[in-house]
């Protein structure tokens, strides 16, 4: 097409409510140097910019180049939010295009990372903040917000972030990218996915004391205060964008985290992805690992290190799996073992709710996960405690005398909090395991120059898609069944 203007067009062209210099500053219409020179002449950005169009394939590949020549993967990070807010048309097409390389990036382990230099790094505000001192006017508050369809709000307080723990106002790192792989992963508008931090203080002294701390200079809110204030939170969004808005649930402090979801699950929408999404992807794992190993699900001891969220909500959904093979609740049950911080959690032992549904009566305390490996004998062992080394060398090869395959899930989505690295495992246990990690981990070459590449276990694979199920079918509810099916369904994929 000539440099020549066509009357015609621009006579017949839709008014827009935006035109001109403010098409390239909205990172909602900005799309680069990518417009055609018809598009540039209809939208009176003709001359503002390099008079070459290149597509989005080219300007993707662009921003890699630059990525590489970045130095480390925080300020990778920081790039590819400095395109969010530039071009999100672009910033999709890259991640989407190049997801293996990307996704890293812009969830964990990097954004880790974001959250512990958020006050340092902040630059553009995103998602909304609701403090503990907006209670009373939290719906109002929430009118301020540009969009009136949201179908899914991806929420946390910032409490136990990753395995960095109360990290306050800081968490909102967290939200900011899963609403990213809501787009990225499920196709939802970038527009109906709503990140809020909901900062009720912090009780981390060294944030507090951070002149560049972003949140309430205040300590956590607790008890009825805090439950109060949740109440007003949810019954606000609700209210103000429907009941079929899906609430996501992030990283909120284990005790919360159960006690928010079965608050709130009879009359809301909720997911939780530590406990839920974690479940429903690790026992797809699961799945598809005995399909390697030739044994049923209820074949196998499961030992958990790590008495979280994320073991309780998996050892829920192991039960309902092995249940679905014939056998009984307490049948189910009798496979799974627990250990925390005080060991093998035991019904001599005071505990939480959570906890006492897979508390044993049957074994003595064991403080020792070696001992307790020789005891139970386990066929698979999911590390969830964040405690780096916590699966030493011993501990493998016990394991491997045990066991000629043994299954070996490291779930930390910090690299440096695993409880063991994928060389260590393979090593151990004579390059026979199987080994699944919450990071990416690198391949492995055996001694007979096999490669051994570690799958990744992450609950990214799972939620985009399901929450966005869960809202377009108003599922309330969501139950293990349900949640077993995902698994099963994503399983068919691997």
């Amino acid at each position: 097409m000539s440099y020549r203007y066509i009357p015609s067009l621009i006579r017949n062209a839709p008014r827009l409510k935006t035109r001109g210099i403010e098409i390239l500053r909205d990172p909602r219409t900005n799309k680069g140097s990518s417009y055609t020179l018809h598009e540039r002449q209809l939208l009176g950005i003709h001359g503002l910019l390099p008079p070459n169009p290149q597509n989005q394939d080219v300007e993707g590949q662009r921003v890699i180049s630059n990525l590489y020549q970045l130095d480390d993967n925080l300020s990778r990070y920081m790039m590819l939010m400095s395109l969010q807010d530039l071009n999100e048309k672009l910033f999709y097409r890259t991640i989407r295009t190049h997801l293996e390389y990307c996704l890293p990036l812009i969830y964990t382990p990097t954004v880790g990372l974001a959250c512990l230099n958020f006050g340092f790094v902040f630059r553009r505000p995103r998602g909304i903040y609701i403090t503990i001192q907006d209670k009373g006017h939290i719906f109002t508050l929430l009118k301020n917000w540009p969009a009136d369809t949201i179908k899914t709000v991806v929420m946390t307080d910032g409490e136990r972030i990753l395995g960095f723990g109360d990290m306050g106002a800081n968490g909102m790192a967290i939200p900011l990218s899963k609403a990213v792989l809501y787009t990225a992963l499920g196709g939802l508008q970038p527009n109906h996915c709503l990140p809020v931090m909901l900062d009720v203080g912090t009780n981390n002294e060294k944030l507090l004391e951070d002149e560049f701390y972003v949140g309430l200079r205040r300590k956590r809110a607790s008890g009825e205060e805090y439950i109060s204030f949740m109440d007003e939170v949810v019954e606000s969004l609700s209210a103000h964008y429907g009941p079929n808005v899906c609430l996501h649930f992030a990283d909120f402090k284990n005790s919360n985290a159960f006690q928010l979801l079965e608050r709130y699950r009879p009359n809301h929408i909720t997911f939780n992805d530590d406990i839920q999404g974690s479940a429903v992807v690790i026992v797809s794992g699961l799945i598809t690992a005995s399909r390697v190993t030739q044994k049923k699900i209820s074949e196998n001891n499961y030992l958990f290190y790590g008495g979280g969220g994320a073991s309780i909500g998996i050892a829920r959904l192991l039960v309902q799996a092995i249940m679905e093979e014939g056998f009984s609740e307490d049948e189910a049950k009798s496979r799974i073992f627990i250990m925390d911080s005080k060991g093998l959690i035991v019904t001599s032992r005071e505990l939480s709710a959570a906890k006492s549904e897979f508390a044993r009566s049957d074994y003595p305390q064991i403080d020792s996960l070696l001992e307790a490996i020789r005891f139970i004998r386990p066929s698979v062992l999911i590390g969830a405690s964040a405690q780096s080394g916590a699966f030493t060398r011993d501990i493998l090869r016990e394991l491997s005398t045990i066991h000629k395959t043994p299954i070996i899930f490291v779930l930390s989505n910090q690299s440096n909090l695993g409880e063991c690295t994928s060389q260590m495992a393979y090593k151990a246990t004579e390059w026979r395991c199987i080994f699944v990690s919450g990071s990416p981990s690198e391949p492995v070459r055996t001694p007979d120059d096999r490669i051994l590449k570690p799958s990744q276990g992450n609950n990214c694979y799972v939620f985009p898609s399901l929450v966005n199920a869960l809202s377009l079918a108003a599922i309330r509810p969501l139950t293990n069944k349900l949640l077993l099916t995902a698994a099963k369904v994503n399983e068919t994929i691997v």
